[in-house]
């Protein structure tokens, strides 16, 4: 099927009209700043309070230099967690102000019932989860931050911090309905599966689990060695927590994908054969000249056609076999 012009050159006017109506490029980026300011002085707010919370406690209960110091430590990582949990939950605040997204109103979803607004409702409705914000970015916002659909902000958000779906321009233009389907069905599966927060949870646990090993080591070095534990002993156990959990997160992610991917053939029904050009499609636009497919996306596909083509798989193991 392919995709109606017709609403896309109506969603297309409609956003162009709000973005002439906001000004210049430099005033709307001026706009946004004032919140990125406000969230990250939140955040230090939090992981200062969880910290002074921590000390506070030690001291109360007259805790040893030893336990004060663990007290700390589990102050830190609360701190760094709930920060970083209020930091995701604002996404769809922060998204909002800086792709400058245009949001569709109820009357303009329900302006053609029998496309993007009936698929983007019945989808949600069908899996029994609540319909996100919608918003529309512009060609000029996706050159600058790529040409997607996402959802972002936790499953369990509420008020300003319920989800928000975002829609590039060029997705709704190039997209069939089938197509636009298996996008959207992607990113639910990222949102029920709570993707998010186990990405949350594992950047705490991990960084934690790393710095807490990394000094083991640097502890058991300096004693075999006595070697002052200074200069590159403290920049290794700076750089082993940081780099394990970048390492983690990578991984996780890539798994996370390749999951939601299968949730959205398997458990919602979306074509894999529409997943794929979808993806390829997204690719296309957002590739520049000379770069070649990310590995995630190379392996994205073929297990996406391994979908489409499951007995192509166990004809090649019988031929091996």
């Amino acid at each position: 099927m392919k995709p109606d012009s017709k609403i896309t050159r109506s969603l297309a006017t409609q956003l162009r009209t709000g973005i002439q109506a906001q000004g210049p490029r430099s005033l709307k980026r001026l706009n946004a700043f004032p919140l990125l300011v406000a969230t990250s002085a939140a955040y230090g707010t939090i992981v200062f309070g969880s910290l002074v919370a921590a000390f506070a406690l030690a001291t109360a209960l007259h805790a040893t230099p030893a336990q004060s110091t663990g007290f700390v430590a589990l102050g830190l990582l609360v701190g760094i967690f709930g920060g970083l949990l209020f930091n995701f939950a604002m996404g769809p605040v922060q998204l909002k102000q800086t792709l400058h997204a245009q949001p569709l109103s109820q009357a303009s979803l329900n302006q053609h019932p029998t496309t993007l607004g009936e698929m983007i409702q019945e989808t949600f409705n069908r899996q029994e989860m609540k319909t996100p914000q919608v918003f529309l970015v512009s060609d000029e916002e996706s050159k600058l931050y790529g040409h997607t659909v996402l959802i972002s902000g936790f499953s369990f958000g509420r008020g300003i911090f319920r989800p928000a779906l975002f829609i590039s321009e060029a997705i709704l233009a190039g997209c069939s309905e089938e197509e636009f389907k298996s996008i959207l069905t992607h990113e639910m599966a990222h949102l029920q599966s709570n993707h998010l927060f186990k990405r949350i949870s594992l950047m705490c646990g991990g960084f934690l689990t790393a710095t807490f090993l990394s000094s083991i080591f640097v502890a058991a070095f300096h004693v075999i060695t006595e070697v002052p534990i200074q200069g590159p002993l403290l920049l290794l156990n700076l750089l082993v927590p940081v780099t394990t959990t970048l390492w983690l997160v990578k991984k996780q992610s890539f798994r996370h994908e390749h999951e939601a991917d299968a949730i959205s053939v398997k458990r919602f029904g979306s074509s894999p054969q529409a997943l794929k050009s979808a993806l390829e499609k997204l690719e296309t636009l957002n590739l520049r000249k000379d770069t070649k497919t990310s590995t995630l996306t190379q392996s994205r596909l073929q297990a996406l056609d391994q979908m489409s083509h499951p007995d192509a798989g166990k004809i090649r193991t019988q031929t091996a076999a």
